[in-house]
């Protein structure tokens, strides 16, 4: 059998050591943050939950956007609608609704065994999507969670990160919830400008150099890329 020259060991092992970061990327992208129990300011009784929820109806326009699809080295979307709840005016990160969390935003969409790349978020037939902010007192800040409504009545945080302004100089207009590229890009970044580069040959250092490209575009962390927004006065990353 024949040896691998040794211009080609490096590479062969960058292909191991990538393909052993792919697939823990790929379970952590799959919704590892998933199974979140609810927080004491969100309803945990189904009854109690779905109170609150009316008492805060859609508000503003639905918009329907073209969202990143959860799976793995693909590039598909999926369209999903976002309509705020209340009146997100009254919102403020500063003074977070404390004891009872409020509902701001209603997100869904219907494509069937399918989820949302960012919030981790299924389709209506798997379920009731809300997000919801709060000031979190295990935490001593404010907070938002994406919270899901099963068939089942069953309750459970999809999604959750700190609640903050995006821009504190926006002037607020109407009561509204959005995706963050739409309104406001310092909610946001294209994390895919990562792997703009372009590869000219197989060695070592420039396969390095892709593969590093590569697992940036894949596995960027920032809580604010790709995310939501609603009109709160001055404008909110979610």
């Amino acid at each position: 059998m024949k040896r691998l020259s040794d211009s080609r060991k490096p590479v062969s092992k960058w292909l191991v050591l990538y393909a052993m970061i792919v697939a823990i990327g790929c379970r952590h992208d799959m919704g590892d943050d998933a199974s979140r129990s609810l927080p004491k300011e969100i309803p945990s009784d189904p009854v109690k939950y779905r109170q609150v929820l009316d008492g805060y109806p859609l508000s503003g326009s639905p918009h329907t956007r073209k969202r990143k699809k959860e799976c793995l080295l693909c590039h598909d979307t999926i369209e999903v609608t976002i309509q705020a709840r209340g009146n997100t005016l009254a919102i403020d990160p500063k003074h977070a609704p404390q004891n009872v969390a409020v509902p701001v935003a209603h997100l869904f969409h219907d494509s069937a065994g399918a989820k949302e790349a960012y919030y981790h978020m299924g389709s209506q037939k798997d379920g009731d999507y809300d997000l919801w902010v709060y000031f979190s007192s295990d935490k001593g800040k404010a907070r938002w969670s994406l919270v899901e409504m099963s068939p089942s009545k069953k309750l459970r945080v999809v999604k959750t990160d700190d609640f903050n302004y995006c821009d504190t100089t926006y002037a607020a207009r109407v009561s509204d919830a959005d995706f963050a590229d739409q309104k406001h890009n310092k909610c946001s970044y294209d994390v895919d400008a990562a792997a703009s580069g372009t590869t000219s040959s197989l060695s070592a250092t420039v396969f390095f150099h892709a593969v590093v490209a590569r697992l940036t575009t894949l596995f960027a962390v920032n809580p604010r890329t790709g995310g939501g927004w609603i009109d709160c006065n001055n404008g909110c990353c979610t």
